[in-house]
Parts: C-alpha cells; structure tokens; sequence
C-alpha cells in the first residue's frame, strides 16, 4: 500500500453519508481498494480522507472520481488535495484548507483552495497556479490536465 491519499473538504454533510462513503463516490461498497474515511474538522465542515493504491490504474480511478465529485459540490467545496506519494502528510492540510495561518512546506500533487484562502498563502505561486472554476488551483503535477 502506498502513503498517497486524497482529502476532500466540503460542507453540507450529513450522518447518513457516514453509511456510504464509497456509494457517494461512485463505487462499489464492496470495492476493496477504496478506503473512506470522514471526520468533522470544523462545525459545518467534514473531510472525506482516501488511501490511494499503490496499483496505478485503481490510483488513477479514485483520483478521478474524487475530482468528479469535486466539481459536482459546487458551493459546498471547500478544498481538495491528491498526494500519490504520501510526501506532504506532515503538513497541517486543515489548517491550510480552513485558512488558518499554517506555513505550506510540502504541497501535494494537488491543492484546490478557495480564492480568500488561497492568498493566505503565497509560497504556494510557485505550485502552478491556475483558476479551476470559483477556486484556485496549485497543481504541480499537472493533474488537471491528464484527468
């Protein structure tokens, strides 16, 4: 199993999504490569924490369904971050995506931020920069254009 994972933080959850975390991303319940886990991290916000296989092809799949339920939230996102290799779990991902005035030292292979939060955090223009729709995105490994 590798380190990499996603996270997905949103508002708007509700208990009954705790019964089926992987129904909502679109697969299977009984897929046995997707691990879902959700914890409150503010009063009206969760964050939906998946392990990514090792295996490429079942990484690639959950990073695009997780994508695909990004832009299916809308105004109910409020950040995501996909790290194949598992490198910036040090980092206060929370507290970044909260907005809170953590420093940014190991940035995942992709972080989608909202605008006011995003300029909270300048070491982050040397990421890749770019709009995705009412966020801004850093995407060093360019993963908004291969999914």
């Amino acid at each position: 199993m590798a380190d990499g994972f996603t996270a997905l933080y949103r508002t708007g959850w509700s208990p009954r999504r705790v019964e089926r975390p992987t129904a909502s991303r679109g697969v299977a319940p009984a897929d046995p490569v997707v691990r879902c886990e959700i914890r409150r991290v503010a009063p009206e916000a969760v964050v939906e924490e998946s392990a990514l296989d090792a295996d490429p092809d079942t990484r690639d799949r959950l990073i695009t369904l997780v994508l695909t339920q990004a832009r299916q939230l809308g105004d109910a996102l409020l950040g995501l971050a996909v790290d194949r290799g598992g490198t910036s779990r040090p980092l206060d991902l929370d507290g970044v995506v909260l907005g809170r005035p953590v420093p940014v030292d190991h940035v995942p292979d992709l972080l989608i931020l909202r605008p006011e939060v995003a300029v909270r955090h300048p070491e982050l223009s040397r990421c890749g920069l770019r709009v995705c729709g009412p966020f801004t995105a850093f995407d060093p490994a360019g993963l908004l254009d291969r999914f």
